[in-house]
């Protein structure tokens, strides 16, 4: 039968070819010497896996969801009449194949799916002649093999299955041998690179694209094999038929897994490979895939400490998910014991009849630290065996299952686990036993050693009692440390005792009071204070009036790692304060610990508030309280004239003469007096001694400077940084904005070099004629807003000098970027009740949107750049805004308007980001119908979206709506940003809820909603 197929294999289509060019400038290198090119050592003149004999996908890469490993196949015919398909070796690429089951059934993919797959570079050579076999693709506008130069990505040639012939619906095997039918069976196709248009493309690298835009049923796949791009006199190297031995395309079926007894759970060691016997509840933190065969991990080839040929975990990290095991019955001893790494989350035990949770285990032993070596401490992947005795917690008899939660999704936020075995006949208790973290903490009997101290002032408990945690996750007892240094340099947190608080939950903040004491003695405190997470303050215990307040104003991130050098980060410093400055011997209070940040350093570390010494205590530096003083008025600075502002350039090293109106953003502590950023040393380029900025990037705010009379000949200087806001002129009368001025000259790009054109915290001169704005005479004031939290959310700025005799035009023209008024814009209407107002966000804002809850949704977020990053990577939006890459910190509710499902019931939209998802929820019972992710999020080939990248660049989805809610229902769209990190922002567009009919572009989105 092979032989026969040959002889219809042997016609060779050669077809002259047209050039596809984008334009004259972008006309290849003609000049090449190709011959002296191909004759050098490391010229690669084939790609990989040409004919796919690996048995999958190796050497190409897949974008959509058109092809897979799945497409590969050893199948030597198709359909009853079993013609022959005419490969090439014992591999091929079937555009509709998706795997066999044990039982023989095959199973065939959608044909409405598209993507491209592209082959690896090859530099053409020899001959200048490709060729390749290619089957079905019927339409030839929609499925064909495109060859593309690498140097810039142009399209040199094109071809389609010319050849496809269906004579008669069903095929005679006669007519396909004979070569008078072509279907699924492959046509030979070769192409003549040599002379396109008069070009010789020898010499040049490139590359093959399969493309499938088909989103019909009519043969709207590729069948494809055998691609070889490098001949020699009419002649190319045979490909070697692949392994056939190690190919196993059959489908994962976990029917008929049985556990050992009725006292244990199915597949506990994963022993399977794969998961079955557990059910993945949601999320994508658990998969077959994450069942893993490697005995060790990286480079350095850390053991996992494994039983068996199989462990879960390495998976997935910045995915969170649950996993449940099959029901056992706790029996014999009662004991279970289980191998247990990562740091992502924990496992928990669960009542089968009540589902109530009975307890709660961590991995209490993972130690990031003495990397790579387990014998001295180190617990990252590799796992730690646990047990347990269950019986605290059920007794014997009870039908219980085993939960597997990961809700963390860095900073080892993944699980490694096996092992779980839940029957011993006795006591089992090698390893370290599990603590339930369910149950709360005993802290009876600690008590203050005075009425002058307060309860655990060091944490000695090796936990929090004594304190009070009155809201967030920043604080805990997992949150008290009793490792000494931290990270693999092994830096010591300069600590007293055996235990601190800190190096915990950067992603989270919150609010912790320690118990009350009665200021006494010499009237000093002492503390030790790391990070940049938050404040100390000093409470009266009666009023609960904030009496102080410190920072850590001894954090450095310099020098890393020598604190010698005044690197200051987790690493604590010991601060003192005298009390009597703010309150009497004798007053009750108490310390509360606020963490407010969630990076750049935000975590806290603090140890030792002794509140109580005889004599002075003066050791270390000096705690500085950062609340305004109140009482006695500070005698403000002025203005040297009418024409100028007060404080211009912060030389008062505060922010007198500028008025805060809202937010955080801006205060006294906000003013720098450093010369340059970071361990880099970047100037900030300021004049003088101080400037504003570097701070609180989490924070938003507004701040005024005081009023002045345009004067002079009307110009005004400044120096601006950051990324975070703008500056405003605002008429003092009508407080109307007149002129808006961004850093226009901002750039991540060059770092860490300024004259290679970075603008980050580095300030640049600006100056503008403000006669364009107002006329002279006219008083004005400056207004600052800071309205980013995120991607240089900062603002830096200086030296506002508002008078100038003489035009001043040192630096860069600011430009106004105020938009035009005029007409005022009516609010968007709905074209039909079966839209959402402003689907597309071509208001610039939220119009017609409704934010329930959070700050990860406000008008600010409405963006109008078509790319983000100096890499100028397109959002791929429609029209000219969208919204999205706004304040990755926060979480957020926000809704739609209400529509009435119509037309043919479908809706797209565009998604991109990881930090959330999409509802459709009914607007008459407010309940959450389906709700869609962005399923194609992958972080992977930056800066790439041809090679899989998706980021913040949406991507296209569509929906049958149908399949939750009857035509003619009222609903809305619920958009929920629930993640905080690891791309935890959204960006999203073009919510069209009516289409006519079907609307099948782009990817089908799969309803994640949890099932009943």
């Amino acid at each position: 039968m092979k032989k026969l197929l040959v002889l219809f294999g042997i016609m060779l289509f050669a077809f002259t070819l047209s050039a596809c060019r984008r334009g004259t400038d972008e006309e290849p290198d003609q000049t090449l010497d190709w011959e002296q090119i191909c004759a050098g050592d490391d010229v690669v003149v084939n790609v990989i896996n040409g004919g796919f004999e690996t048995g999958d996908l190796t050497g190409w890469t897949a974008e959509g969801d058109a092809f897979d490993d799945n497409s590969v196949t050893t199948l030597e015919t198709f359909w009853q009449q079993e013609i022959p398909f005419g490969h090439e070796g014992n591999f091929h690429l079937f555009g509709r194949f998706d795997g066999m089951y044990e039982d023989g059934t095959i199973e065939y993919k959608s044909e409405l799916k598209t993507g491209t797959l592209t082959s690896s570079t090859f530099t053409l050579c020899g001959d200048g002649m490709i060729s390749f076999k290619l089957g079905a693709a019927r339409n030839t506008d929609t499925l064909f093999v495109e060859v593309r130069l690498a140097e810039n990505d142009q399209l040199i040639a094109r071809q389609s299955n010319t050849e496809f012939a269906d004579f008669s619906g069903v095929v005679d095997p006669q007519q396909a041998i004979n070569g008078y039918a072509f279907v699924n069976n492959y046509a030979d196709y070769k192409l003549d690179l040599s002379d396109v248009d008069g070009v010789d493309y020898r010499g040049h690298e490139m590359y093959v694209v399969l493309v499938d835009n088909a989103d019909h049923a009519d043969f709207g796949y590729i069948n494809f094999d055998d691609l070889r791009t490098y001949y020699v006199d009419g002649v190319a190297d045979p490909q070697e038929p692949g392994d056939l031995d190690n190919f196993d395309y059959i489908r994962i079926v976990c029917d008929d897994l049985v556990a050992d007894s009725i006292y244990e759970i199915i597949n506990p060691g994963f022993e399977t490979g794969n998961l079955c016997g557990w059910e993945v509840i949601e999320g994508d933190a658990f998969a077959h895939a994450g069942v893993n065969s490697e005995p060790t991990w990286w480079d350095e080839e850390i053991s996992y400490n494994r039983d068996g040929d199989y462990h879960y975990g390495m998976y997935n990290e910045s995915a969170t998910g649950i996993m449940n095991s099959s029901v056992f019955e706790l029996g014999g001893s009662g004991y279970m014991s289980f191998l247990l790494g990562g740091n992502g989350g924990y496992i928990s035990i669960i009542d089968a009849d009540t589902d109530e949770e009975l307890a709660r285990f961590t991995n209490t032993e993972f130690a990031d630290i003495n990397f790579p070596n387990p014998e001295e401490g180190m617990r990252l992947a590799n796992m730690q065996q646990y047990y347990v005795d269950l019986t605290q917690f059920a007794e014997l008899g009870t039908e219980l299952y085993i939960q597997v939660v990961d809700n963390r999704a860095s900073g080892w936020g993944l699980m490694t686990l096996d092992s779980f075995f839940t029957y011993h006949p006795q006591p089992f208790t090698e390893g370290v036993e599990a603590i339930d973290q369910l149950t709360a903490i005993d802290c009876t009997g600690v008590e203050a050693n005075s009425i002058y101290e307060i309860i655990n002032p060091g944490f000695e408990t090796g936990n929090l009692c004594g304190w009070d945690v009155l809201e967030g996750e920043a604080f805990a007892h997992e949150g008290v440390n009793s490792e000494a240094t931290w990270w693999a340099e092994e830096i010591p947190y300069n600590r007293d005792g055996d235990y601190h608080y800190g190096m915990y939950r950067e992603d989270q903040t919150g609010i912790m009071n320690s118990s009350v004491f009665e200021l006494g003695g010499s009237g000093y405190m002492s503390f030790l204070l790391g990070g940049n997470g938050g404040y100390i303050s000093i409470m009266d215990a009666t009023t609960h009036e904030e009496l102080a307040r410190f920072t850590n104003t001894e954090f450095a991130d310099i020098n890393f790692p020598n604190p010698d050098e005044g690197m200051r980060l987790a690493n604590m410093q010991q601060y003192y304060i005298d009390l009597t400055l703010f309150a009497e011997l004798g007053t009750e209070l108490y310390i509360q610990i606020v963490d407010n940040k969630t990076s750049d350093w935000g975590v806290m570390t603090f140890d030792s508030f002794f509140t109580y010494h005889v004599d002075p205590y003066t050791e270390g530096v000096e705690a500085i309280n950062q609340l305004a003083d109140e009482g006695e008025e500070e005698e403000d600075p002025e203005a040297a004239s009418i024409y100028e502002i007060v404080n211009p350039g912060f030389e008062t090293g505060t922010l007198a003469g500028w008025t805060v109106i809202e937010g955080e953003a801006f205060a006294d502590a906000g003013v720098n007096s450093d010369e340059t950023f970071w361990a880099e040393e970047i100037s900030y380029n300021r004049d003088g001694d101080y400037h504003y900025g570097m701070y609180n990037e989490e924070a938003t705010g507004i701040m005024n400077s005081s009023v002045f009379e345009l004067g002079g000949s009307g110009y005004m200087s400044f120096l601006l940084g950051g990324n975070g806001g703008y500056i405003s002129i605002m008429d003092a009368t009508t407080h109307e904005e007149l002129a808006r001025f961004y850093n226009s000259e901002f750039s991540d790009t060059g770092f860490p070099n300024p004259e290679d054109g970075m603008r980050l915290g580095n300030m640049q001169q600006y100056y503008v004629n403000l006669t364009q704005f107002a006329e002279l005479g006219t008083e004005l004031y400056i207004q600052i807003v800071d309205n980013k939290t995120s991607d240089w959310g900062v603002m830096t700025f200086d030296s506002f000098f508002t008078y100038h005799e003489t035009p001043y035009t040192e630096g860069v023209e600011a430009i106004n970027q105020l938009p035009d008024e005029g007409e005022e814009e009516e609010d968007p209407e709905t074209t039909t009740l079966y839209e959402v107002e402003n689907a597309g966000f071509e208001t610039g804002d939220l119009t017609g949107w409704t934010v329930i809850e959070g700050e990860a949704f406000a008008d600010a977020g409405v963006n109008s750049d078509e790319t983000f990053w100096a890499e100028e990577i397109p959002y791929n939006r429609d029209g000219n805004y969208h919204y999205g890459m706004y304040n990755e910190e926060a979480t957020g509710i926000m809704n739609s308007s209400v529509f009435v499902l119509g037309g043919s019931g479908y809706m797209s939209f565009l998604l991109g980001g990881n930090g959330g998802y999409i509802s459709i929820m009914d607007a008459t019972t407010h309940e959450e119908l389906a709700r869609f992710y962005n399923s194609e999020f992958a972080d992977i080939n930056f800066p790439n979206p041809d090679e899989g990248m998706r980021l913040a660049n949406m991507q296209q989805y569509y929906i049958d709506l149908t399949l939750f809610a009857e035509l003619g229902t009222e609903l809305y769209i619920q958009i929920v940003d629930n993640k905080t990190s690891d791309w935890g922002v959204m960006t999203f567009d073009s919510f069209f809820t009516y289409h006519v009919d079907p609307y099948t572009e782009g990817v089908e989105a799969i309803n994640q909603l949890p099932q009943d």
